[in-house]
């Protein structure tokens, strides 16, 4: 059994919902436990997907640093505690701001994760203490949108019209015009 053959038995073993292995811009393997092509949520994966989105802004020179103050991009955070919060908090999970244990109990009903991340107290001090926060990470795609002012990053509605839907981290498709000319397109 070949290499990707074994991938896909593993994908159906384990209840995956879908494998799509491409190489140099083609499909060479792909499988789906739905008999349609839907969107899938890919939940904690989309972390690192937006961590590479803002790697890549950085290392293009969209962000200054992995130490630059949230409140340059979102200025409602140059105030009390928040203006001490940093990119690098954000990707560590070390913001302190106030995350639900449950996130979809909180993160599902809000109309924009951006938003309620924005307006959520802090549970503890930036920097004092790791606390897995799927509230903050929402910023980073905010980030993302906001740093490469369309160069980008490429939001996608449901109507296709370019608003988002829901958030950033929802529903995503990013294209790099880079030397490598890589593109990633992802939907949550």
């Amino acid at each position: 059994m070949s290499a990707l053959a074994a991938l896909i038995t593993r994908a159906q073993a384990t209840h995956s919902d879908a494998v799509v292995v491409r190489r140099h811009n083609a499909v060479i393997a792909a499988w789906s436990s739905a008999p349609t092509a839907t969107p899938i949520l890919t939940m904690s994966c989309t972390k690192s997907i937006v961590s590479l989105a803002i790697g890549t802004l950085l290392d293009d020179g969209h962000l200054t640093s992995i130490d630059q103050p949230v409140y340059e991009i979102y200025p409602e955070w140059r105030q009390g505690h928040k203006q001490r919060i940093t990119l690098r908090h954000v990707l560590t999970h070390t913001s302190g701001v106030q995350d639900h244990p449950n996130a979809g109990l909180e993160l599902e009903p809000s109309p924009d994760w951006v938003q309620l991340a924005l307006a959520a107290e802090l549970a503890e001090l930036p920097g004092e203490r790791f606390r897995y926060n799927n509230k903050a990470v929402n910023l980073l795609a905010g980030i993302v949108q906001q740093a490469c002012a369309g160069w980008f990053a490429h939001p996608r509605s449901k109507a296709g019209d370019g608003a988002w839907d829901k958030s950033p981290e929802h529903r995503v498709s990013v294209r790099c015009d880079r030397a490598a000319s890589v593109e990633w397109s992802w939907r949550l």
